[in-house]
């Protein structure tokens, strides 16, 4: 209950009387009021939190299902490895070197790949892919490191340096 005091305004009560036990009425309720909305809005942060709680601990129980389930083990070849890695794993691309994928007719015939050591730019034909990439850009690499080097000491760097049986080199 709000009033635990009810007051019964006589009309023989003088106005200042009149306002004072209305004006305590209306602290009272007030301050009844707020208490009221400050319990429930407790009442209400407890159970969003709770929801929360369940939400999570279902999700929890949800993912350890889905990987007992799913108990794939995946050991990669060494084909799909170098697959993967996608190239990063092999060469070394100095920073500040933009590698460019273009075609053969900016390249011209039987040309692969070309570098300009003084700008950092280096241009690979886009139909390479995989260890072909891979070579032809370490070459360009190693002539971008190495500007004072030949092409043939160059392509005897680059075929020492590949793990892989190199195609071009």
């Amino acid at each position: 209950m709000i009033f635990k005091k009810y007051y019964r305004l006589d009309s023989n009560l003088n106005p200042k009387e009149e306002k004072i036990i209305l004006e305590s009425i209306a602290k009272k309720f007030n301050s009844e009021y707020d208490d009221f909305i400050r319990k429930s809005a407790k009442e209400k942060e407890k159970k969003i939190i709770k929801l929360k709680d369940a939400a999570e601990i279902k999700d929890k129980k949800n993912n350890e299902e889905k990987l007992k389930r799913n108990k794939i083990y995946y050991i990669p070849s060494f084909k799909n490895r170098l697959l993967y890695y996608n190239g990063s794993f092999y060469v070394y691309t100095p920073s500040g070197t933009r590698v460019e994928r273009v075609s053969q007719g900016v390249l011209g015939n039987n040309v692969l790949g070309r570098a300009f050591p003084g700008l950092n730019i280096i241009q690979i034909l886009d139909t390479l892919y995989g260890l072909d990439f891979e070579e032809v850009k370490k070459h360009e690499v190693n002539h971008i490191l190495y500007p004072f080097l030949t092409e043939d000491q160059i392509r005897l760097k680059t075929k020492q340096e590949l793990p892989f049986y190199t195609k071009y080199h």
